[in-house]
């Protein structure tokens, strides 16, 4: 469960590779979801893991940081992300993507499949950024809650989550990032991840936008390692030598999961953490994440 910890893992600039973790996390979810361990011995468990790893940060200096756009609930990888995370910074300083986006809809699964939630944005020839794109007013607040209810509407956890979900949409945030962030921060209290610090792009001192202000956003805020996907955007704008020459690790996330009881048919991956929550609960979804 626990691997060894060196310092030559600890610290390879350029590291355009799989980092050496000091914590099996692999081993600590297999350990975690065991189903012979009561909830609670699993939770404890959870927590000693979490305890030990956030003690071996500080000891070696460590701050682990993760970018990433603030998408509209988002699917495990992401939570995976901010999990693994001291500091997560919502991404909301670059163009909001046009067409089909994560950023304005989720997928969720009903008796007749998967169906996407899509949240209504202007159409503006030439798009904003994230944290300047409103969200149009509508029905669609309404049918986003209707459609959980109707499609998972045995889960003994779907009021919480309804409830974390309406709230949001009445505070009439100024924008679909800032609404989507604050979403992302109260289900992931709600699942058990805290001590994250978060942060909004937009709200930080640098005059940069775009892909180029990763690195700049990564040195103030004094990352030691960049915590990241594989997707094909990420892949095309990932300087490693820029990231060796600024001494910042780059870490890749590992993004399989296992499966989990889930209604409606087979299972399907790849969908909102919502769908996980309303089949197994907050306790054994953060097992899946963590």
């Amino acid at each position: 469960m626990f691997g060894t910890i060196s310092h030559n893992n600890l610290r390879k600039p350029g590291g355009a590779h799989e980092s050496i973790p000091f914590f099996d996390k692999a081993a600590s979810s297999r350990l975690i979801r065991l189903p012979l361990l009561a909830p609670f011995v699993r939770n404890i468990l959870w927590i000693v893991a979490f305890l030990y790893c956030e003690t071996a940060r500080r000891e070696f200096n460590f701050m682990i940081i993760g970018i990433h756009q603030p998408n509209y609930i988002p699917w495990l990888g992401y939570f995976r992300k901010l999990c693994q995370s001291q500091t997560f910074i919502f991404y909301d300083n670059v163009q909001m993507p046009m067409g089909k986006s994560y950023v304005k809809r989720c997928q969720v699964k009903s008796p007749n499949g998967p169906q996407w939630l899509t949240i209504p944005t202007p159409q503006l020839g030439t798009p904003g950024a994230i944290c300047q794109t409103p969200t149009l007013a509508g029905p669609w607040t309404k049918k986003h809650l209707g459609s959980l209810r109707n499609w998972y509407s045995k889960s003994p956890w779907l009021d919480s989550v309804c409830t974390i979900i309406e709230e949001e949409f009445a505070e009439n945030h100024p924008s679909i990032g800032a609404f989507n962030g604050a979403i992302i921060m109260r289900l992931a209290a709600f699942i058990g991840i805290t001590n994250i610090h978060f942060l909004f792009a937009s709200e930080m001192a640098h005059d940069i936008t775009g892909a180029d202000s990763i690195l700049p956003i990564l040195k103030e805020e004094g990352a030691t390692i960049y915590l990241t996907g594989r997707g094909a955007g990420t892949m095309r704008h990932l300087d490693v030598e820029a990231f060796a020459q600024a001494n910042i690790e780059i870490q890749f996330l590992d993004t399989s999961f296992a499966t989990y009881d889930q209604r409606h048919g087979e299972f399907l991956g790849g969908l909102s953490v919502i769908d996980a929550i309303l089949n197994i609960g907050p306790d054994e979804t953060r097992g899946l994440i963590s």
